[in-house]
């Protein structure tokens, strides 16, 4: 074994709180069997290979594993048990801080067989207001940036957590604020940006992707002519 760990138990998004080094489960299996079908050990690969990008084919299947000397956060791990709730496949990276103020994305996930992989930024929600929503993704666009030491991921997603704090009003202004003022002066991060997901705590997910803002999968506003246009 190399030490991979998984959960697949629907808990919720809940961070499972273990200690370095326990390689069980969340629902108490053990993840070389059968209950713990998203390890390395049974999709075939490594766990260093998972942590690089390729697809998993027909041994794919949602679940999130990480590695037990450097597992998620706990509040990243609530982020991955979602992302995995989902239908996706989600890989803890490893943190490297070997030049001052950079970091690794968190994940990197895989939605389906054939998907190579996409590098993710985790980023939890801790205030409530909309200017706290676009403090943090002005944050999380940092790691997408040319002349940022934090410059390590030439293309992936962000995903923010707001499910205890923000509702879907004060997301949306926050995302269109920090937006508006990258599109606005052709900022190149967002060239390298897939989608960027917000969930809020009135149970909506906002998603932008390519100069349109998506509430619940249907889309909602556009940028056009310099400004937000609702759709």
């Amino acid at each position: 074994s190399d030490g991979g760990t998984s959960s697949n138990d629907g808990s919720g998004g809940q961070g499972d709180g273990r200690s370095d080094g326990d390689t069980s489960s969340n629902d108490g299996s053990d993840p070389d069997v059968e209950g713990a079908p998203g390890t390395p050990e049974r999709v075939g690969k490594t766990l260093e290979e998972l942590q690089q990008q390729g697809p998993l084919g027909d041994k794919f299947t949602p679940d999130v594993v990480e590695a037990p000397n450097d597992p998620f956060k706990p509040h990243e791990r609530e982020i991955a048990d979602l992302r995995a709730e989902e239908g996706r496949h989600v890989t803890g990276l490893p943190e490297d801080h070997s030049r001052h103020g950079e970091a690794h994305p968190d994940a990197l996930e895989r939605s389906g067989p054939d998907d190579p992989g996409q590098f993710v930024e985790y980023k939890t929600l801790e205030g409530e207001s909309w200017r706290s929503v676009d403090k943090t993704v002005r944050k999380a666009l940092k790691k997408f940036s040319e002349d940022s030491y934090d410059t390590i991921i030439d293309s992936g997603d962000i995903v923010l957590d707001g499910r205890k704090t923000v509702s879907f009003d004060n997301a949306l202004q926050g995302v269109e604020n920090r937006l508006r003022q990258e599109l606005q002066k052709n900022s190149s991060k967002l060239d390298r940006v897939g989608n960027i997901d917000v969930y809020t705590k009135d149970g909506h997910k906002l998603t932008y992707r390519d100069g349109v803002i998506y509430k619940d999968g249907e889309a909602f506003k556009k940028w056009e002519n310099g400004r937000w246009v609702e759709l």
